[in-house]
């Protein structure tokens, strides 16, 4: 659960960059306003204010540094106890729906991307558990602004001691701003320019479709040893063949003899699980295949992550560039795309296989 949660600290792009500008703007204007109305009704000064500063500080401060996915997500999950209690039933089917995500995803596997449904729940009770604290926190001060009778938030509000709010608002604040000093995410406090550029794919398979056009004749037979989304690049009249765990000697009989086979691999293919046989007659094969091109394969980060820990995706973007990957393999006429966990970037290759010499290797 842990290392889904960290992982959502990818995902600062520019949403998050509107999110932090929306919410400083919202709590600003909210925090002005309620100053105005205390100075217009000629309220005590209280230590109300300070707490809504903390507040608003601490949560701004943990959005900038966490993302705004991962802040929602730390919110949601905390407003669904007090949302069954005192909510309505509205807030009690967004805590439920949240919970079941909360609970279920990490006992499947922490696929990020498993989270996208459970977003609307984990905002509209966000924003609910929002609107309740600042309640809570101007009913504890004398003034006009305690909630009414009729506010969605009355009955959390009425729940509490308000004496005791502000010093418990106080200490949320202190808290939160500790969990987010002692968070240990590998993304760093502001994202970097790597992760930046993986939020989508610049090179990858469609490059490489360029690239088949370019190396192979019209009528070349591609087997592809890859990711399923591989034979989409691989345009007409060519023709492909989807090995997927198998080795490409058990399908290159299919060939039809005299067309050109060329056999296409990404790190997936040679080093996905399962593929023992795959990588071994990759290796026992080298000879007869020639390399004739690659493209680097700049995963995006939500790929990136269903396959790695945070802790290695941060490593494997803090390594070598996908170009300079891409021209040290060059060098090698026998070379075979790293594995994902490998530090450096990844590549795709395109390899001419040689008949002829399987079929002699195979024949000793």
């Amino acid at each position: 659960a842990w290392q889904l949660a960290v992982s959502l600290s990818a995902f600062r792009h520019y949403g998050w960059l509107l999110s932090s500008i929306a919410a400083a703007i919202v709590l600003a204007t909210r925090g002005i306003r309620t100053w105005a109305r205390r100075r217009e009704a000629d309220a005590p000064r209280s230590r109300a204010l300070v707490v809504h500063a903390t507040l608003a500080l601490a949560g701004l401060f943990a959005a900038m540094t966490l993302g705004f996915d991962l802040a929602m997500i730390l919110l949601g999950s905390a407003a669904i106890v007090p949302a069954l209690i005192f909510g309505r039933r509205e807030h009690v089917l967004l805590a439920v729906w949240l919970g079941a995500f909360v609970v279920m995803t990490p006992l499947y596997h922490p696929y990020t991307r498993l989270l996208l449904p459970a977003m609307p729940a984990a905002i509209c009770l966000t924003l609910w558990l929002l609107d309740a604290g600042w309640g809570l926190v101007e009913g504890a001060a004398p003034g006009p602004s305690r909630p009414r009778q009729d506010s969605p938030t009355a009955s959390f509000a009425d729940s509490v001691a308000l004496g005791r709010a502000a010093r418990i608002a106080a200490s949320s604040a202190v808290l939160a701003g500790l969990a987010v000093f002692s968070a240990s995410h590998p993304f760093g406090l502001i994202p970097s320019a790597s992760l930046w550029r993986r939020w989508s794919t610049h090179e990858s398979y469609r490059s490489f479709g360029i690239a088949i056009e370019r190396s192979t004749p019209s009528d070349a037979f591609v087997l592809c040893q890859g990711l399923p989304p591989m034979p989409l690049y691989c345009y007409y009249p060519r023709r492909w063949l989807m090995l997927d765990w198998l080795p490409f000697t058990e399908l290159l009989p299919r060939v039809p003899v005299g067309r050109p086979c060329y056999l296409a691999v990404d790190d997936w293919g040679a080093h996905g699980e399962g593929h023992r046989e795959a990588l071994k007659t990759l290796l026992e094969k080298r000879a007869c295949l020639e390399k004739v091109a690659s493209v680097p394969n700049d995963l995006n980060i939500v790929a990136l992550l269903d396959n790695l820990s945070p802790w290695e995706v941060a490593a494997k973007l803090s390594g070598a560039t996908a170009a300079n990957a891409a021209r040290q393999g060059g060098e090698k006429t026998d070379f075979l795309p790293p594995a994902l966990r490998e530090m450096g970037e990844d590549v795709i290759v395109l390899y001419r296989v040689d008949r002829a010499c399987v079929d002699s290797q195979a024949a000793q």
